[in-house]
């Protein structure tokens, strides 16, 4: 994650089950590198309200972390 703060990069998370509707949300892709890794290749998406969370932030908040944590507590 140290690496991730350096560069300032947000991390988005989508509700499992929506890749149909997530689909239709992708106005343009391209592939940045990797072409050669095919699916697996690094893109670059041009999206139209897109229906997704921040799940780690560029200020080293993690959803997938604090989460669990915030939840544990509320029981």
């Amino acid at each position: 994650m140290r690496q991730c703060e350096n560069i300032a990069p947000s991390i988005f998370a989508a509700t499992g089950g929506a890749g149909a509707l997530i689909s239709q949300c992708i106005k343009k892709s391209e592939i940045v590198c990797y072409e050669d890794l095919g699916p697996e290749a690094m893109y670059r998406f041009e999206v139209h309200e897109m229906p997704l969370i921040v799940a780690i932030d560029c200020h080293g908040g993690n959803l997938y972390l604090q989460g669990p944590a915030v939840y544990s507590r509320a029981k």
